[in-house]
């Protein structure tokens, strides 16, 4: 089945690495022009080079920029355009033992997972909503939204809480998001099962 999104433009948050950058080079493939959204300049840097490799490759528009700062994420995404397909995938992990989380780790949790994604999902409805016509909002969440895990207390509630149910932990305090759901464990050339970390890396599921 042949997917193409000629014609659309899509936006992914955290889409310097793992499943954002993965994301942003799928959606490329099948014809849409992405806005590719992370922190980390590098990493927008080789994923733009990365795209020539893409036959046919519409352009992969880079935006730099720290979405846990409110203000400064209004005016990246200003003059982005129109989107048809939001990506929000955007999010920090700092684990901690329950007794030891401070209200500062709270606080960066929540502003990335939490209010970063209603806030570019605003931007993104906004646009949809003046131009009259619809779209898709899509919010990645991870495994730690359906199950209890250890040191996860506060990116547990982090998590549940993004809009309905979104990677940019590409910073020395910010980790790379572990494989989402059962859907994304892969078989590897042994046959064994296993699941896909965020950074492309292959773990060993844990024994049943």
């Amino acid at each position: 089945m042949e997917i193409s999104f000629r014609g659309k433009r899509a936006l992914v948050t955290g889409a310097g690495k793992g499943i954002g950058r993965a994301t942003a080079l799928a959606l490329a493939r099948c014809g849409s022009k992405v806005t590719a959204v992370t922190r980390t300049r590098a990493d927008l840097e080789s994923l733009v080079l990365e795209c020539p490799s893409i036959e046919p490759c519409p352009s992969i528009e880079p935006v730099c920029v720290d979405l846990s700062d409110w203000d400064a994420t209004e005016q990246a995404l200003k003059d982005t355009g129109p989107v048809d397909l939001l990506v929000n995938n955007a999010a920090c992990a700092k684990l901690q033992p329950f007794l030891d989380v401070t209200p500062e780790q709270f606080d960066q949790s929540f502003s990335l997972n939490v209010k970063a994604a209603l806030h570019v999902a605003q931007i993104v409805a906004r646009g949809m909503k003046s131009r009259g016509c619809g779209g898709s909002i899509v919010n990645v969440s991870s495994q730690a939204s359906q199950c209890a895990l250890k040191d996860h207390a506060v990116y547990y509630p982090g998590e549940l809480g993004e809009p309905d149910r979104g990677d940019d932990r590409d910073g020395e305090d910010r980790l790379e998001r572990p494989g989402k759901s059962p859907e994304h464990d892969v078989p590897d050339p042994a046959g064994q099962i296993r699941r896909s970390g965020g950074r492309g890396e292959l773990h060993p599921l844990p024994p049943q």
